[in-house]
């Protein structure tokens, strides 16, 4: 997520804690993070950490862990019970913004598929992972954390960890909607999927990528042989359970040319899907590198998607569009156009300045560049 730098001053560990903006008890301040314009005025003792746009360290005791220097639009961007994750160097990485229903835990970096337009490549994951996403449940506010999405990498790969994380969210946010970004490849195995169900979780659901609507397709997306028919049963096996199943499909220059028979397919064999989405690409991470593979201009699969909606809408499934711009939708599929980009990453071009539609439509991906639709236009 969104993150800044200062200076450091006696950090030698990576420090996660909640932001402040008004002292604390004592008690709650071993894991609050004080902002403030002004420490030399501040008993900062027994803070996880204080955070200043001042200069210099006049007046901070010497023992507080500290970040001094930070612009002041930085420090204007923290809002109070934000979880911060600040590291040794005086990075500050935004974990949890209390202002936004869009957060997200990291369960892990690693995955067992290689997709072609994955905009965050598999890595190792650093260590202590686990413990900071446990740790991050407990700081949140469950009176005040109305949703929250597990994602990665594949979360699943943790297998009895992925778990843990589902029931830690139960106990420590009983009335939280959970949603898990998966591949849905774990769930061929039944036993696993049945110790996910039996966590009891009241509002989970499983966001689940699907591709196209056969293998050579979209294993040649995913990268890895035998991933349709591993997804196709363990979204089956979900099925079984009662579980909520969402299907994700990214539009590629790979599958758009089958969209409508991808929603017909949907229809088909999971009826029970409560909602299918359909999603433009981010062009990061590996999508740049196969760009040359995956790139089609949002306004040349139009039709298609137009096919693919209207399959979905007589069949009654609940259906929506991400990630694309008015301006390129057909005016009878806006109502299917949600907002979904992440503020953080979230911009509008210099020609949006002028649309009378801007404040509706959701935007472009920052971490796009300079990459585009030709289609890009304003409402005047």
């Amino acid at each position: 997520m969104w993150n800044c730098k200062g200076t450091p001053l006696n950090i030698n560990r990576s420090i996660l804690g909640k932001v402040s903006r008004k002292t604390t008890d004592i008690l709650s301040r071993r894991t609050s993070v004080l902002v403030t314009h002004n420490p030399a005025g501040v008993k900062s003792w027994l803070y996880a950490a204080l955070l200043t746009d001042r200069k210099d360290n006049a007046g901070i005791l010497s023992s507080v862990p500290c970040v001094i220097g930070l612009s002041n639009s930085d420090i204007q961007k923290f809002h109070e019970g934000d979880i911060l994750l600040i590291e040794p160097d005086g990075r500050i990485n935004l974990l949890f913004d209390s202002d936004s229903n869009d957060n997200a835990i990291l369960a892990t970096e690693r995955c067992n598929c290689r997709c072609i337009m994955c905009p965050q490549p598999p890595q190792e994951d650093r260590a202590g992972l686990q413990d900071l996403n446990l740790a991050l449940f407990r700081l949140m506010d469950p009176d005040n954390t109305h949703s929250i999405c597990i994602t990665g990498g594949e979360p699943t790969l943790l297998g009895d960890g992925f778990i843990h994380l589902v029931e830690e969210c139960k106990r420590r946010l009983p009335h939280t909607s959970l949603a898990v970004l998966t591949n849905g490849k774990a769930f061929r195995d039944f036993k696993f999927t049945r110790k996910v169900v039996e966590v009891g979780h009241p509002d989970l659901t499983l966001c689940i990528a699907l591709y196209a609507d056969n293998d050579k397709h979209h294993d040649e997306i995913v990268g890895v042989p035998g991933s349709f028919f591993d997804t196709v049963k363990g979204i089956t096996n979900l099925a079984l359970f009662n579980q909520r199943v969402e299907i994700r499909n990214v539009i590629t220059a790979k599958n758009f040319k089958r969209l409508p028979q991808y929603s017909y397919f949907i229809y088909r064999n999971f009826p029970f899907a409560v909602h299918v989405a359909f999603m433009a690409m981010e062009i990061t991470g590996l999508a740049v590198r196969n760009y040359d593979q995956i790139w089609v201009d949002p306004i040349d699969y139009m039709t298609e998607l137009g096919g693919a909606i209207k399959c979905l809408e007589r069949a009654k499934m609940h259906v929506s569009i991400f990630n694309l711009q008015l301006c390129l939708l057909p005016e009878k599929l806006w109502r299917y156009s949600r907002k979904s980009i992440s503020s953080w990453k979230n911009e509008y071009l210099d020609v949006c300045s002028s649309c009378k539609e801007r404040e509706k439509c959701g935007g472009l991906f920052k971490t796009s560049g300079e990459i585009v639709s030709s289609g890009i236009k304003p409402f005047l």
